[in-house]
């Protein structure tokens, strides 16, 4: 699934969700279409033998329709957006979208929340944060937009390979 080709339909809700240290959950048939990630913390989710860590780093767009079941590694804030999108497109699993810098990320979120929860809320201007929300993912630093699965063996090359920079090379 390419982010680019997402058309949205509805944002369904907007909330942080607190969780501490080794909290678990699972979903069942995930009934809408999910976007999160990190403020503070790090949670690890789990479908079908596969492992996603989501972080200040690392935004998931969680499939509808799809079980997984997560836990909280580091307990912390963790925005969540509930969306629908015009077609069913194919995504039977969960997606990473890197991110290297927050660049506006947690106010956009901030905003949706309040948007979602105001009562005169008004579908467009949802509509507007959460395309804000992806375009600001997509402009991301080498980020080309397509979703990418990321498992733990390239998570820890990651890491290891930004530990191992020379300082002053932003790492």
């Amino acid at each position: 699934m390419n982010v680019r080709d997402i058309i949205l339909t509805d944002v369904i809700s907007a909330f942080s969700v607190a969780l501490s240290t080794n909290e678990r959950k699972e979903m069942r048939r995930r009934q809408m279409y999910g976007l999160t990630y990190a403020l503070s913390g790090e949670i690890v989710y789990r479908q079908d033998k596969r492992t996603w860590i989501s972080d200040s780093r690392h935004l998931l767009l969680l499939p509808k329709g799809q079980t997984y079941s997560l836990q909280c590694t580091e307990g912390g804030l963790f925005p969540v957006v509930n969306f629908d999108i015009a077609s069913e497109q194919a995504c039977p699993h969960i997606l990473v979208l890197p991110i290297t810098t927050d660049s506006g990320l947690s106010v956009l979120f901030q905003r949706l929340e309040a948007q979602a929860k105001s009562s005169g809320a008004k579908r467009l201007e949802k509509l507007s944060l959460l395309y804000q929300v992806l375009s600001q993912t997509i402009r991301q630093p080498g980020n080309n937009g397509v979703c990418r699965r990321i498992d733990i063996a390239a998570l820890i090359n990651l890491i290891l390979s930004r530990q191992l920079r020379p300082a002053g090379n932003g790492g």
